[in-house]
């Protein structure tokens, strides 16, 4: 449903009083050619028709028509002007014709209503701010206003526009309470439970906001530990390695300790193996004649079985 035609109601009866001030500017339009022009009158009446008929574009076409004759044009036709631009979504054209009405007609009976369509209108071009303050004024003005419930919607919608939901609440509720009858009451209800689910949406947002942070931060934490583990575990094996190089590096210098002294101990036994059995032969041939004391051939002896066991261990890998 168009905006403009919500008001239908309300204005039914300021809508009939300005039918018969137009029926009786057009009697005098006809009654009086000297003072009026043909064509501006046919132009009003052709505008009035097409404003019944609600052909909207046409009645605007008409009324601009008619109005642009000194001797033809009122505070009337100019209403209906601004009226026929409202329904046609000429917002910004009615807005300049509001500002005109008031200056060129400042007592003139349809002020009220000039005022209150031009805080819809500046709402219809989303001048909230500026739409609260002339509807505001409105109100205060006209207290007993059949469009004060009315006016008091188009604030409550600038503060919804604006995302002011508690001072737009105040309103509607306000409208429910006070104007239980009115056609706005219904549309203030439907706003209210709007708000409502608006803000239900809004604090499970928050909360899916607030766990899927705190899900993030736990796997962010998680993902650093679990590389500091990570890097430390691969630290703890590098160092692992190392010492493992180094053991065998150690026993590597060990086996190849033990392997000279072996070769030592097998030069050595082997040595003392020739030797034994050179004394040996050489007591056999003579005990007299013997070059090596006894006492030798005994230490020989000992030495050679010494080193005889070394030989032996280090075969059996000891």
């Amino acid at each position: 449903m168009n905006l403009v035609q919500c008001e239908r109601c309300a204005e039914n009866s300021y809508f009939f009083y300005i039918i018969k001030v137009l029926s009786c500017l057009l009697l005098l339009s006809f009654s009086n050619s000297l003072f009026a022009n043909d064509n501006a009158a046919q132009a009003l009446l052709h505008g009035y028709e097409a404003y019944h008929e609600k052909d909207w574009k046409s009645a605007v076409i008409f009324f601009r028509q008619s109005n642009a004759d000194p001797s033809v044009v009122s505070d009337a036709s100019s209403y209906m002007l601004i009226m026929s631009q409202l329904n046609a979504g000429e917002a910004e054209e009615a807005l300049k014709d509001c500002n005109s009405f008031i200056t060129k007609y400042p007592e003139s009976s349809y002020i009220p209503l000039v005022s209150y369509q031009k805080g819809r209108s500046l709402f219809l071009e989303g001048r909230y701010d500026e739409s609260i303050l002339v509807l505001s004024n409105f109100c205060s003005e006209n207290p007993s206003h059949v469009l004060f419930p009315s006016a008091l919607y188009w604030i409550a919608e600038s503060f919804y526009a604006n995302y002011d939901f508690d001072n737009a609440e105040g309103f509607y509720n306000r409208i429910i309470s006070e104007y239980p009858d009115d056609a706005r009451a219904s549309e203030a209800k439907r706003r209210l439970q709007e708000i409502s689910q608006w803000e239900r949406e809004e604090k499970l947002l928050y909360l899916l906001k607030v766990t899927g942070e705190e899900y993030l931060a736990a796997k962010e934490e998680y993902e650093r530990e679990l590389k500091q583990y990570k890097s430390a575990d691969v630290e703890g094996l590098i160092q692992q390695l190392q010492d493992a190089k180094s053991k065998i590096a150690e026993l590597e210098a060990k086996n190849a300790a033990i392997e000279e002294a072996a070769r030592a101990v097998e030069e050595a036994a082997m040595e003392a193996s020739v030797k034994m059995e050179t004394s040996i032969n050489l007591e056999e041939n003579s005990s007299s004649n013997s070059s090596i004391p006894n006492s030798d051939l005994i230490a020989l002896k000992a030495k050679a079985a010494v080193l005889q066991k070394m030989l032996n261990e280090k075969a059996e890998g000891k």
